[in-house]
């Protein structure tokens, strides 16, 4: 699969806007992209379509879920 960065755009619901996202990263396999919205403390995961799967992370510092922020 390919990625274009202009395929990630602002977004709606259900994980809104990007706040201060700082790096993406692909899967091996190319079919996921992960970004890290630091503004956000959250790690959201796309199709390389665009399309949201699902976001993880909250404010914070803990072993596990939180992140103060990602990087």
């Amino acid at each position: 699969a390919s990625f274009s960065a202009s395929a990630i755009d602002v977004f709606a619901p259900p994980f809104g806007d990007f706040l201060d996202p700082r790096a993406v990263a692909v899967d091996p396999s190319g079919d996921y992209v992960y970004v890290a919205d630091t503004g956000d403390d959250r790690v959201v995961e796309l199709t390389t379509s665009g399309v949201w799967v699902r976001s993880w992370g909250a404010p914070g510092r803990a072993e596990a879920g939180p992140f103060s922020p990602p990087r």
